[in-house]
């Protein structure tokens, strides 16, 4: 949150000791790349171009994917 942002986004990471999240463009191509432990969870998008990306999140327990819209 929010979805759609401006620069900064936020993923809650409840219950997770470590995440991995990887974000690409709509044409797959992997835009940014960070690691997180359980409390830190902020991603700053400024370097990104408006447009429509994906976020997805690496865990020991699950991989999720998550459309963000930046504007």
């Amino acid at each position: 949150f929010p979805n759609p942002t401006k620069n900064d986004l936020t993923i809650s990471l409840e219950g997770v000791e470590y995440v991995d999240i990887l974000i690409f463009d709509i044409h797959g191509k992997l835009m940014l790349q960070q690691s997180y432990m359980h409390d830190r969870n902020h991603i700053n998008l400024s370097t990104l171009a408006a447009g429509t990306y994906f976020a997805k999140t690496i865990s020991s327990e699950e991989s999720k994917i998550i459309r963000i819209v930046k504007y």
